[in-house]
């Protein structure tokens, strides 16, 4: 996992399944996929320096280009420790 993605913070109360590293629209994306208090979600993770500039809305197309969000799921995004949590 490349060192921009290293201090990303845990919760303990989630566990993550699955993560990888993937590329979307030439940014690094960490995705993962998480459980906890038995729900099941998908995360994108962008870095602040690679998004700092886009609007939150700007992220979200960029995240349904991927193919993995439903055009009608809702997308909440969250920006905190320097990442943009959606």
């Amino acid at each position: 996992m490349p060192d921009k993605f290293s201090a990303i913070p845990t919760e303990p109360d989630k566990t993550v399944l699955f993560k990888k590293v993937i590329a979307i629209n030439g940014y690094d994306v960490l995705y993962e996929t998480l459980s906890w208090d038995g729900y099941w979600g998908e995360s994108f993770i962008f870095t602040d320096d690679d998004v700092g500039g886009l609007t939150d809305k700007e992220i979200r197309k960029v995240a349904r280009k991927t193919g993995l969000v439903e055009n009608r799921s809702k997308i909440t995004v969250n920006r905190s420790y320097r990442i943009c949590l959606l």
